[in-house]
């Protein structure tokens, strides 16, 4: 299912490797696009999104041949989930990340949580299309409280927009809200008899905080944890949860810079800021333990 478009071409008339969001607006206005998008994730596995020229990480593959800049998180987390029976993606939007994991040689169960009801549709259909029954789409958002609450989106209905938030002072003032279910993971394991959690990734757009706060269980599971924070307070607040509760916070490479992939921030905010994606790995593993396990 490969388009025909021709990438290699494109990729040249763009003049660079990387993307910006504005890129990916412009091209969606002046070259649209509908249908499959094959990406190539490594040399034995494929996936394919659909796009109905109107999703940022298809419209990406189809600028630059690559779906998002976060390669080196990506790279991470594909590793992780090959040693991973169960996995939550929080805030799975089209499900990049869920596909990655979900097509790893052991299979692991993938529970993908996005609450936006036109892009969980959206997740719905990369999933079926990939013929992956072991990820299991949630039409909910994870919180500190299982209830309703609104989710506020920067962008129109019809742009799956990656910036959608539960947290009303992170909404820009143009945004749309939509009341939808929320959840813990505390409610989620327990209504889904899950003995052991081995992966997590957070991506909540400022709402971290109130994930970690429904995970009280997590100091039995001692997973690791993948987490984007945006910004010096979201790091603080997260180092204020996270430690205590026996976690190390690693500054995650995704600026393709020279230097480590992965490096310790020992517990303070990178003065060089070379991506915003952290992960938080139990300190019962130390360093060399942990580059044993991820390759880097």
């Amino acid at each position: 299912m490969r388009c025909e478009r021709d990438l290699e071409t494109e990729r040249l008339a763009a003049g660079r490797d990387r993307t910006s969001y504005s890129d990916i607006l412009s091209m969606r206005r002046d070259l649209p696009y509908y249908g499959y998008v094959d990406h190539q994730l490594d040399a034995e596995r494929h996936i394919v999104l659909f796009c109905a020229n109107d999703c940022p990480t298809s419209l990406s593959i189809l600028r630059t041949g690559e779906a998002t800049d976060e390669v080196t998180s990506l790279e991470l987390w594909t590793t992780l989930a090959k040693r991973s029976q169960t996995v939550l993606d929080v805030g799975a939007h089209v499900g990049l990340f869920s596909l990655a994991a979900g097509t790893c040689s052991n299979r692991p169960k993938v529970f993908s949580f996005e609450p936006s009801p036109l892009i969980y549709s959206r997740l719905c259909v990369n999933v079926l299309s990939n013929r992956l029954a072991w990820i299991k789409p949630q039409f909910l958002a994870v919180s500190r409280d299982a209830g309703h609450a609104d989710i506020f989106f920067k962008e129109n209905f019809n742009f799956l927009s990656t910036a959608g938030t539960l947290e009303p002072g992170s909404a820009a003032p143009e945004s749309r809200s939509v009341r939808i279910q929320t959840t813990t993971i505390d409610m989620f394991i327990d209504a889904n008899a899950i003995s052991k959690v081995d992966l997590v990734k957070v991506d909540v757009e400022n709402h971290e905080a109130a994930v970690i706060d429904g995970f009280t269980t997590i100091e039995n599971h001692k997973p690791f944890v993948l987490m984007e924070l945006l910004n010096r307070a979201a790091f603080d607040e997260m180092q204020a949860r996270m430690q205590p509760r026996g976690y190390r916070t690693y500054g995650i490479n995704d600026s393709r810079s020279t230097g480590e992939k992965l490096f310790d921030v020992n517990g303070q905010w990178p003065t060089e800021q070379v991506g915003r994606n952290f992960l938080f790995a139990p300190m019962d593993m130390d360093r060399a333990s942990l580059r044993n396990t991820v390759g880097f």
